[in-house]
Formats: C-alpha cells, structure tokens, sequence
C-alpha cells in the first residue's frame, strides 16, 4: 500500500515538473560582438528549474556550442537561478553578463564549468543567496560585479580560489559585517567597492593581505568611526571613498599610512574640525573632498603639505571667514569649490590660485567684487558667481580674465551692466545673468562676445532691446529672455543669429512680433512663445521655421488657427497650445504634419475637431483634458489610432454640424447673411469675421465702417448689452473718426 502511494507522488511531481517545463524557455541568439562569438540568452525560469537539457537556437554557420567566448542576458529575462547548462554547454566562454534578470539564488554548481572565464557581472538581481562554493572553479576570474542586489551576507570561503581577481563590486546590498578573513586570498585585488550597505564599522582584518588595494570605495554606509590602524595594510593606496557616512571626527594620524594616497573623498559626513596636521602624510594628493560637513572654519596651516593639490571642493559647509592666506601652499590648484557656504570677504583670498581654472562661489553672502579681485586668476575659464547679494559690477572687475568660457552671474541684485563689462572676454562661451534686476542692455554690451553660444537673461525687467543687440554674436545658438517686461522686438533683432537652435520669450507682455522677425532662424529647434498676450497668429512668423521641431504658444490669448497656420513647420514635433481660447480645430490649420508627435490642447473651449486633423498629422498623442466636447489625455501610436479616434468621436461629430456662434459675450460674429465692409468679403463664414470688443479701442479701430453701417449698430446694440455704454459715447464722435476698417480673423 505505502509502495503505491510511493509511485503515485513520484508519477505527481513528474507530471508536475513536465507540465511547468512547458512553460520554461532557454534559448541563445547567436552573433559576433567585440570579435566574441555570443550567446544573447533569453530565459523564462521563474520556478528555478535546472533540469534543462537542450538550450534551443541555431548556431552561425560553422560555429558550436565550443566556439561560444560570451553569454549575455538579454532584456527581460525571469530566472530564479542560473541553470548549469549555461556553463556545461559553453565550457569556453571567457566572459558571462547575466545582468537585471531577477536570479535570487546562486548554487555550487552554476558555475563550475565555466573555468575560463575571466569577467562575470550579475548585477542588477535580486540575489539573497551565494552559495560557498559558488566560484570555486573560476579560478581565471578577475573582474567581479555583485552590486544591486539584496545579498545580507557572504560565507567567509567565497572568494578563497579567486587569487586572479582584480575588480570586485559589492555595492548596493544589505551587507551589515563582512567575516575577517573574507579577503585573505585576493593578494591580487586592485579595486574593492562596498558602497551603499549597511557597515557600521570597517575591520583592519579586511586589508591584512590587500597590498596592491589602489581603489577602496566605501562611501554610503553607517561608518561613524575611522581610525588609523585600519589603513596600516594598504600601503599602495591610491583613491579612498568614505563619503556619505556618519563620521564625526578624523584622527591626527589617521591618515598616516596612505602616503601612496592622490584621491580622497570624505564628503557628506559630519565633521566640523580638522586636526592641524591631519594632511601631512598626504603629499602626493591631487583631489580633495571635503563638501557637505559642518566644518565653519579652516586653519590657517591645514593645507601646507598639499602642494600638489589639484581640485578642492568645500562646498556646503557652514564657513564665514577663511583666512587670506590659507590656500597659498595650493600653488598647483586647478579646482575650487566653496559654493554653499556663508563667505562674504574674498579679499586676497584668491592671490595664490594663479593657476586656477574653475572657481565655484555660487550660493554665499558676497555683495561686492573689488575691481582687483580677480587679478591673479588669468588661467581661469568657470567663473560661478551666482545666488549672492552683488548689486553693482565695476567695469574692469573681468579684464583680467581673457581665458574665461563660462560666467554665471545668476540671481544676484545687479540691477546696471557697465558698458565695456564683457569686453576682455573675448573666449566666453555662456553667460548666465537670469534673475537679476537688468532693465537694459546698453547697446554694443555684447558685442566683443563673438563666441557666445549660450546667453541666459530670464527673470530681469528688460523692457527693450536694441535691434543690433545681437548683431556680433553670431555664434549664439540658446537665448532665453523669459520672464522679463518686453513688448516689441526690432524685426532687424535676430538678422545675425542664423546659427541660433533655442528661443525662449515665454512670460513677457508680446502681443504680436513683427512679420519678418525670425527670417534667419532657418535651423532653430525650439521657439517658446508662452504665456505671453498673442491673440493673432502670422504664418510669416513660421515661414522660415523649416527645422523647428518644439513650438509653445499655451497660455495665450489666441482664438483661432489661421489656414494653413503651422503648414511650414514641416519638422516639427511637438505643439504646446493649451490654456488659450480655441474653440474649433481644422486640419486647415496644420496642413501635412507628418513629424508631429504631441498636440497640447488642453485647457481651451475646443467642441469641435476636424477628424481630417488625425490623418494628414503622425500626431499618437493628443491631450485634450478640460476642453468642451473631450476631456482626456490620449497616447495611441498604433496606425490607425483608433483608440484616439474613438476618445474624440464627440469632437469629430460636432465638426460636422459646426458653425461659429453669432453671439458672444464679448465678440460679435459677421455672418454671411450680413453685409460685410471692405476686404471683409468671402463665403467661409468661419474666416471671414470681424469682432467688436468690449474695449474702445477695439470699437474706434470700427468707428469709419460704423459710419457706413448704422444698421449694424443697432444689431450691435441689441445682442451685446455690455457695449451700450460704450457705443452711447462714440455716438457724437462717429462722424470724426477715422482709423483703419477692420481687420478679418
């Protein structure tokens, strides 16, 4: 009886396994990559199966199984494991990348027949388990990649055949303490990564056997204490990461050992003092990090030994005063950074640093730069000088620096720009003046600026421009002017930015630009015209536009879409027009669109659309939320678009049976019925209008066709009660009036 029952669960679980191998894929497309003949697996095993016997897919011509050198992961592979066909079928491969494949366990024999292989990355996992023996036969390896994945702990034999291993990656696991001896055998370990765990505390034991350690990145852990003797091994030590820890205090000798050591990195921790002498060891170093602590004060003889010091960074810190002379032992520095801080006083400060070719001050108290101030900084090309309290700026505070290529002046309180201020920078390449208090540009201020690509004016009270402004920088291709008080341009403006690719104008007080303003934009990419008060749309602004492919026009006044509007913009790809007031969209408008992408249109009185719209555009998405007749977001780029199609099957009926209202609260329509005055003539009724504001100007510009149509006043009268007051006081002036006749939208 117990036999039978025996038979029937062993007859269960084959039948079981049987009916879930079904459901297991492993198969290999074969190709030559980097002269490596490979196997790009696709695996299906989310049960961890390892009982495959057969990898499927044909082989190149001449090529087996012993001529495969790679096996790589392709996307969207599901295993649970890592099957040991792979490596008893592919005994030759040298190099193995099962990356973002969802393994959780690695068994003893995963890889064991896999023993030439020299480079093996499982990143990007979700590997909890590493079998002790799991590389015992990978004893050619030499670069070893672990990081993200969920690994708590590691046997202390893991690595113990891996004396060829070079590189090893550990980082982003749920590592907490490591056994002593875990390294023992790595005497040939050139790069150690343990970052973003969860050690508390680093062990000397780890390094006893790490003579030849040049990279040791430990940064993004729980370290709170460092002390010299856990260093005292690593003799050879090159670059050290301990950032993004919790240290509060570094020894006096702490780094006495590492007098090998050019890279240290000891940012984001909690130090607020450093001892005297505690970079004397130091004297090969080139980089140092120190940003994001507490240290409010440096000593005046803390960077003597630093003589080959390259780049400083300071950067986020709580210092006020430095003193004048701390930085002249740094005669090599090339780099500083003390962005962050609380720095006010930069008098002789900067004296030694002749050979310094960035400096980074964003983000102080520094309100004036003294007309010497940059003196000695004739190699400097990154000046960052934004978010302080500068008000004026002398005329000759740059001439030193004619090597300069990039000036950020951001949000400071200059309110004056000198007229000769840019003059010696004749190598600049960006100058960011966003969120200043400009409110001109005297004329001829950029014009030794013949290398500018990138200018940044946003967020000043410009109100006008001269129209040979731009003329000498011939080399711009982003301008911003957002957020400032302009209203009109020169058309002459841009006539020497043919090169220009970027231009933002959004959040002025634009009604209308001249016609031929943007003539010599033939290779821009983007225009921002947003939030601005358009009304009307010119396709001479668009004529010349052949290779935008980003047009913003939303937040407008804009009522309606001229035919043919946007038919030149041939290139382009994405359209911002929401939050304006469109209530009828034809395809007219866009004519053959085939590149567009996205229409923005949210936000308007649309209750109609031209379903033409859909076929003569490439449009897949269309956003069409808070409108009359539709209110979604559609993304469909399937052919046919019938998912948009149907989403907007009210917006095309209304189209059918569309015609303009007559009557408004604020617009009277002309209608076919009417007699239309001069160049107002035509039989689309929806293109032929001519609308009475509810503001006099708008009712003057009508006054000489009023004269002639005294009939149509009364109508006027009669449907819109909210002109009575006005037209009662045009009634004795009607007769004097002269203006231009009215315009058709």
């Amino acid at each position: 009886m117990n036999g039978n029952i025996l038979v029937f669960v062993l007859v269960f679980l084959a039948v079981f396994k049987a009916n879930y191998a079904q459901n297991e894929v492993l198969s290999c497309n074969y190709y030559m990559t980097s002269n490596r003949y490979t196997c790009g697996l696709t695996i299906q095993n989310i049960n961890g199966f390892n009982n495959f016997t057969v990898i499927s897919g044909t082989h190149m011509v001449n090529k087996t199984n012993a001529d495969v050198q790679e096996i790589s992961s392709v996307s969207g592979s599901n295993s649970k494991n890592v099957p040991s066909i792979l490596c008893n079928s592919f005994q030759n491969t040298v190099r193995i990348g099962l990356t973002n494949m969802q393994i959780q366990t690695v068994d003893a024999n995963a890889f064991r027949n896999c023993k030439k292989a020299n480079y093996l990355s499982l990143y990007y996992n979700k590997i909890t388990q590493i079998d002790e023996k799991a590389f015992e036969e990978n004893k050619e390896l030499q670069t070893l990649y672990l990081y993200y994945n969920q690994i708590p702990a590691l046997h202390e034999n893991i690595f113990d055949n891996l004396e060829r291993l070079t590189s090893l990656y550990l980082d982003s696991n749920k590592l907490s303490d490591l056994p002593k001896d875990i390294f023992d055998n790595l005497k040939n370990l050139n790069t150690l990564s343990i970052q973003s765990n969860q050690l508390q505390i680093l062990r000397k034991e780890w390094f006893e056997e790490l003579k030849y350690l040049r990279t040791l990145q430990i940064n993004s852990n729980q370290i709170q204490i460092l002390s010299a003797e856990v260093f005292e091994p690593l003799i050879n030590l090159q670059s050290l990461s301990v950032g993004s820890n919790k240290i509060t205090n570094i020894t006096n000798d702490f780094f006495k050992p590492l007098k090998s050591l050019t890279y240290l990195y000891l940012h984001s921790n909690l130090i607020a003092d450093l001892p005297l002498n505690v970079f004397d060891p130091l004297v090969k170093l080139q980089t140092l990090y120190l940003g994001s602590n507490k240290l409010s004060s440096l000593n005046i003889r803390l960077f003597e030994p630093l003589s080959t010091l390259l780049s400083l960074n300071l950067q986020s810190n709580q210092i006020v005063d430095i003193p004048f002379d701390v930085f002249t032992p740094l005669l090599s520095l090339k780099t500083l950074d003390l962005s962050y801080n609380q720095i006010s006083n930069l008098t002789y400060l900067l004296t030694p640093l002749r050979n310094l070719t960035e400096l980074q001050l964003t983000n102080n108290q520094i309100a004036e730069l003294p007309s010497y101030i940059f003196e000695p900084l004739g190699n400097l090309q990154y000046l960052s000088i934004g978010y302080n309290k500068i008000v004026e700026l002398t005329d000759s505070v740059f001439d030193p620096l004619v090597n300069l290529y990039s000036l950020n002046l951001n949000y400071n309180n200059i309110t004056v720009l000198p007229d000769n201020i840019f003059t010696p920078l004749k190598k600049l390449t960006q100058l960011q003046l966003n969120g200043n208090q400009i409110s001109e540009i005297p004329t001829g201020t950029l014009d030794s600026l013949t290398n500018l690509n990138y200018l940044y004016l946003d967020n000043n009270q410009i109100k006008e421009l001269d129209s040979s402004i731009f003329n000498k920088t011939v080399n711009l291709y982003y301008l911003t002017l957002n957020s400032n008080i302009l209203s009109n341009l020169s058309s002459a403006i841009f006539a020497n930015n043919g090169r220009l690719q970027n231009l933002y104008l959004q959040s002025n007080q634009f009604e209308t630009f001249p016609l031929n303003i943007f003539n010599q934009l033939t290779t821009l990419y983007t225009l921002n015209l947003q939030t601005n008060k358009i009304t009307n749309l010119e396709i001479e602004w668009f004529e010349p536009l052949r290779n935008l492919q980003s047009l913003y026009l939303n937040g407008n006044q804009i009522k309606e879409l001229p035919e043919k509007i946007f038919s030149p913009l041939i290139q382009l790809r994405y359209l911002y027009l929401y939050s304006n007031q469109l209530k009828v969209i034809h395809s007219e408008s866009f004519g053959n669109l085939s590149n567009l992408i996205e229409a923005h249109l949210y936000s308007n009185q649309i209750d109609a659309i031209d379903e033409a719209f859909i076929n003569k555009t490439g449009v897949s998405r269309m956003d069409v939320r808070n409108n009359r007749c539709a209110n979604i977001n559609i993304q469909d780029s399937s052919p046919s678009r019938q998912a948009m199609r149907e989403a907007l099957a009210k917006c095309f009926e209304n189209y059918l049976n569309w015609t303009p209202e007559t009557t408004t609260t604020s617009t009277t329509v002309f209608t076919t019925e009417q007699t239309l005055p001069p160049g107002c003539s035509g039989a689309n009724i929806y293109e032929r209008v001519c609308n009475v504001e509810d503001k006099i100007e708008s009712l003057s510009e009508l006054s000489s066709e009023v004269e002639n149509h005294s009939s149509l006043i009364a109508e006027i009268q009669d449907e819109n009660k909210q002109l009575k007051d006005a037209l009662e006081e045009l009634s004795n002036q009607v007769l004097i009036l002269s203006t231009r006749p009215c315009s058709c939208l």
